[in-house]
């Protein structure tokens, strides 16, 4: 199952009857998915929700950057917070076939945002969907490092090393895959079956302790262990 469908299945994004248009459920927001470097942030998003495991809500998309006096607009911002107060990751998106010029141009761009926004931003993701730059960043320091990736929501120090490249994303999407597809058969092979169930409304004491003079829990004992008896013997 691909990041897109899985997407769909969890709820985080829909699409229209032509896929024209891709709604981000969360945010309400509705984009034409026919232009290529929507169809990558689509992409970069749900690996942010789905294989990251950052919760939607820290997650914005299409945020308005103050720089100077023009505004620009971030692909996406991850936070640290469900406030969405406290930025912690910006991600730059571009078309698959883009040039080497343009993409270092994004890179360029994604730093930029870093640097205009208050707080201390503390990774980049520049992405294509098919080549990705990762840095680790500090705004005060002016130091930037390349990375091999972006952490994991909840860690706050990256691995010395990863996955060869789209084996981690694969082999979770592999994972759930098959769950979802074991769950689904394993359901559709049960066979009917049998089932006892019962409410006792007296089990011999009332809500202060005080005996009852009643107790529903011995003929239910009868009554299941008659049951059982019934399914032994017409196994």
């Amino acid at each position: 199952m691909s990041l897109i469908q899985k997407g769909i299945q969890k709820g985080y994004i829909k699409f229209d009857e032509e896929r024209r248009f891709i709604t981000y459920i969360h945010q309400n927001k509705k984009r034409n998915y026919r232009n290529p470097e929507e169809q990558v942030q689509a992409e970069a998003f749900l690996n942010l929700v789905l294989i990251k495991q950052y919760p939607v809500e820290c997650i914005k998309q299409f945020v308005s950057i103050k720089m100077g006096t023009v505004t620009k607009e971030a692909d996406i911002i991850v936070y640290n917070d469900k406030a969405c107060l406290e930025p912690r990751i910006i991600i730059e998106c571009k078309k698959q076939d883009v040039s080497e010029l343009e993409f270092q141009q994004a890179i360029d761009q994604a730093f930029s945002y870093a640097y205009a926004t208050p707080q201390n931003v503390k990774y980049i993701w520049v992405t294509s969907g098919i080549k990705n730059r990762y840095f680790e960043f500090n705004k005060d320091k002016d130091e930037k490092k390349d990375t091999a990736d972006i952490p994991q929501f909840g860690v706050n120090k990256l691995a010395k090393c990863k996955y060869a490249k789209g084996g981690l994303t694969e082999a979770l999407l592999i994972k759930d895959s098959l769950i979802d597809e074991y769950l689904e058969k394993k359901q559709k092979a049960l066979p009917d079956y049998q089932i006892f169930m019962v409410i006792a409304d007296d089990i011999g004491y009332d809500a202060t302790g005080r005996s009852t003079g009643n107790n529903e829990l011995e003929f239910i004992g009868k009554e299941l262990k008659n049951f059982i008896n019934f399914v032994e013997e017409n196994e």
